[in-house]
C-alpha cells in the first residue's frame, strides 16, 4: 500500500525539482544537456505554482494565432503554448487522455510551438537557449514521459492512481501506459490484453 503521508520540503522548490528531473531522466534513459534538464526543472517549479483555470483551454487556435503574431509577441505566446502544454501532457497525462481531442494532438502542438520557438530564438537573439527549444520540440515525447515519471512517483503517488492506469493498459494497450507502469515496478501482461468477449 502506498503511504498517504505528506512531506514537508526543506529545500527550496528549485533545488526539490531539478533533483526530480535528474531522476526522470536517469529512469528513462534519457540524455539530454544540462541547459535542457534546468529548463524542465525550471518549468515545473513554475508550474507547481500555477492557477489551474489557464491550464483548461483550447491550444490549437491559439498556435495558428500565435503565429501570425509579430515576431516579439510571437514568441511569448509560443512559449506559454509549449510550455503549458508540455507541463499538463506531462503531470497530467491521465486528463489528457481523458479528453476527446487525440493525445497525439497536443503532443503535436507542443512540439510545433517548441521548434518554432527555436527558429525564432536563432533569429532573434543569437540562439542562446534555441538548442534547448529544439531538443524539446524534437523529443516532445520523451520529455513528457520524464514528467509523467515525476507525476506517477512523485506527485500522484497513490494505489488508485496506479489501479487506473493498470486498468487503461487493460482496456486499451497502449505502449506509453506500458512505459508508466513498469516505470512504477509494475510488469503489465506481455499478451495483448484486450477482451475477446
Amino acid at each position: 500500500m502506498r503511504s498517504t503521508e505528506k512531506r514537508v520540503l526543506t529545500e527550496p522548490i528549485s533545488t526539490v525539482t531539478h533533483g526530480l528531473v535528474r531522476d526522470a531522466l536517469d529512469e528513462q534513459q534519457l540524455r539530454t544537456s544540462d541547459e535542457t534538464a534546468g529548463y524542465l526543472a525550471n518549468l515545473l517549479a513554475a508550474f507547481l505554482r500555477t492557477d489551474p483555470v489557464l491550464l483548461d483551454r483550447t491550444f490549437g487556435p491559439a498556435l495558428l494565432e500565435a503565429t501570425s503574431l509579430a515576431p516579439a509577441q510571437r514568441y511569448g505566446r509560443l512559449k506559454e503554448i509549449a510550455d503549458t502544454l508540455l507541463f499538463l501532457s506531462g503531470i497530467f497525462l491521465d486528463y489528457i487522455e481523458a479528453k476527446p481531442v487525440a493525445t497525439e494532438y497536443f503532443f503535436e502542438i507542443g512540439s510545433s510551438a517548441y521548434l518554432h520557438l527555436g527558429v525564432l530564438d536563432q533569429m532573434q537573439r543569437s540562439g542562446g537557449i534555441a538548442e534547448t527549444y529544439t531538443d524539446l520540440g524534437r523529443r516532445f515525447a520523451d520529455f513528457v514521459r520524464v514528467l509523467a515519471t515525476i507525476s506517477d512517483r512523485e506527485l500522484f503517488a497513490s494505489d488508485i492512481h496506479v489501479l487506473r492506469l493498470y486498468r487503461r493498459w487493460f482496456e486499451r494497450a497502449r505502449p506509453r501506459d506500458r512505459r508508466r507502469l513498469l516505470a512504477l515496478g509494475l510488469v503489465p501482461v506481455t499478451e495483448s490484453p484486450r477482451r475477446t468477449h
